[in-house]
């Protein structure tokens, strides 16, 4: 399943390499988004190509409730807290892997107050925005781990490509910890913040 799919570049790339290279696998593609005339279009031109392994839904990514189990949940460059929900859905429906390249991390940057243990780092208006954009991802990878999941951050492309080049790739354990130490609420109490993620799970508190 693609989250927040747009134009759904990604569903289409995956779902022709997953055909070419691994004939004998059978997959089948969820790509959602909230914009109606994205849907229409990506129905137009997979009419072209003639997939009958994807079906586009208008729904919000959170919200949509797949016939199918799910495997894997995908983001690419999903913008501000769109990512958050991806990773909330992929929580949610239990996926084996949850991978997302994060974008325009908006939220924590406006949100950061001016009294934390770094607030003489991020009184520079570069080194703020670029701590902030680490701050939401190591946010977003302690609580994958606190659910259960084993995270890996890399980088997928030059950054002369693009300085929006981090991955997270998550993998569901087999059996979660007892326990867990929350480094997430750990982190996050640290900075005094409330994660997006943290609309998506009433349960957490």
């Amino acid at each position: 399943m693609e989250g927040s799919c747009g134009k759904a570049y990604l569903t289409f790339t995956v779902n022709f390499l997953l055909k070419r290279f691994f004939i004998e696998k059978n997959s089948f593609f969820y790509a959602v988004d909230s914009n109606s005339s994205l849907i229409d279009e990506c129905n137009k031109i997979n009419l072209l190509l003639k997939y009958d392994n994807i079906d586009f839904v208008k729904d919000r990514t959170i919200q949509f409730v797949p016939k199918k189990e799910v495997d894997i949940v995908i983001g690419l460059h999903a913008c501000d807290s769109a990512t958050d929900e991806i990773i909330a859905k992929g929580i949610k429906c239990n996926a084996k892997f949850i991978i997302v390249v994060p974008c325009c991390q908006n939220q924590i940057r406006t949100e950061l107050g001016e009294d934390h243990p770094l607030k003489f780092l991020t009184e520079f208006g570069l080194l703020r925005y670029r701590f902030s954009n680490m701050l939401t991802d190591g946010l977003r990878s302690q609580f994958l781990q606190y659910y259960g999941y084993t995270v890996e951050l890399k980088e997928i492309v030059p950054k002369k490509v693009t300085p929006k080049n981090l991955i997270i790739i998550a993998r569901r354990k087999r059996r979660k910890k007892e326990n867990p130490l929350n480094k997430f609420k750990v982190l996050n109490e640290m900075f005094d913040l409330q994660p997006k993620i943290l609309d998506y799970f009433p349960e957490y508190f």
